[in-house]
């Protein structure tokens, strides 16, 4: 009769047969130390900052050119003998200004940080 073995060495009785087969209660892990699950995690707040990013520079995108279309709608209105209106001009600017910056700022960000 051949002797069995068990996972651990040892040997086994042959009344118990294939039953006493286990192991030996050692969990294997593929990575190890856990290293995965935290790389999963920095993985998964850098997909979250790149998706919000993303966002900022479509709004940023789409207020320039917004504003783009409202300069242009004041310059026909002025070449069409219209006052100057002071408070949509500041309006224009400003989103002018915050959008070029927001672009810019994520330009550096992506390209250059």
């Amino acid at each position: 009769m051949r002797h069995m073995v068990s996972v651990d060495g040892g040997p086994i009785s042959p009344g118990l047969g294939a039953s006493r087969l286990h192991s030996s209660g050692r969990l294997y892990s593929p990575g190890g130390c856990g290293c995965a699950a935290l790389a999963a995690l920095f993985l998964t707040v850098g997909m979250a900052l790149l998706t919000i990013s993303l966002c900022m520079a479509v709004l940023a995108v789409a207020g320039l050119v917004f504003a783009v279309a409202l300069t242009i709608r004041e310059v026909r209105g002025i070449r069409a003998g219209a006052a100057v209106r002071f408070w949509p001009s500041v309006a224009i600017g400003a989103l002018y200004v915050a959008c070029i910056s927001c672009l810019g700022f994520l330009i550096w960000f992506w390209c250059f940080a």
